[in-house]
């Protein structure tokens, strides 16, 4: 199935995961997870995508309850929910990624730099969510760096 869930961005990109298909793992998003993930298209992807004129490639949004735990992830994560998405943009560090989606999207839950290095600016992710209520998002931007979150002090 092919369609817009958003001006920039497609349904099959929701469930797209190389890990899922590697292992033969189900990965189709439902129908609720589809709402949350245009609420994240809508409010924070678009926006990016906008501001920095070129394409943005989500790498893990949506994850299927078997997907999220044969990856590791938390049991309570908001990609099994659709409302989360980890992503990088070939032109900017995921520094400045997570910036400008601090800057430019005034309705984020969390802003997570993960696994950054600042003395390489390629290193890591940016994982961002956003849930479908907007007035429940936090606006918390955090670090991870594998063993702990820390908030996320941008320079001005």
């Amino acid at each position: 199935m092919q369609y817009r869930i958003s001006k920039y961005f497609w349904y099959s990109e929701i469930g797209k995961s190389a890990f899922a298909i590697r292992n033969k793992i189900p990965n189709t998003p439902p129908k609720e997870v589809v709402d949350n993930a245009k609420a994240l298209a809508l409010n924070i992807l678009d926006p990016v995508r906008e501001f920095l004129g070129s394409a943005l490639e989500p790498q893990s949004w949506y994850r299927s309850p078997a997907l999220n735990f044969a990856v590791g992830g938390s049991k309570d994560s908001q990609h099994i929910k659709g409302e989360a998405v980890d992503m990088e943009h070939h032109s900017v560090s995921n520094y400045r990624l997570a910036e400008i989606i601090n800057e430019i999207c005034p309705s984020y839950d969390q802003l997570i730099l993960e696994f950054y290095n600042p003395k390489d600016p390629r290193s890591g992710w940016v994982h961002v969510s956003c849930k479908k209520d907007l007035k429940l998002n936090r606006k918390q931007p955090l670090i991870f760096d594998g063993k702990k979150y820390t908030p996320l002090v941008f320079k001005k």
